[in-house]
């Protein structure tokens, strides 16, 4: 099941991309870095409101803006 994509995945991923841009570009992350992270979210979690995804998603930003 984790295999199946989200049948909205890219709306989703550029829904979230367009509330997580300014934060990552804030800490140094690229647009690849920032849709990576995106899409591995939406990934690991299928089912799972907006808020918490961009939560999840700001929480693997500021790991990868601290490397």
């Amino acid at each position: 099941m984790l295999d199946e994509i989200e049948p909205n995945h890219g709306i989703v991923a550029e829904r979230l991309i367009k509330r997580l841009q300014g934060f990552g570009h804030g800490l140094g992350l690229d647009d690849e870095n920032i849709r990576d992270i995106v899409d591995r979210v939406i990934t690991d979690m299928p089912v799972t409101s907006d808020e918490d995804r961009v939560a999840e998603a700001r929480n693997w930003m500021l790991i990868a803006g601290s490397a």
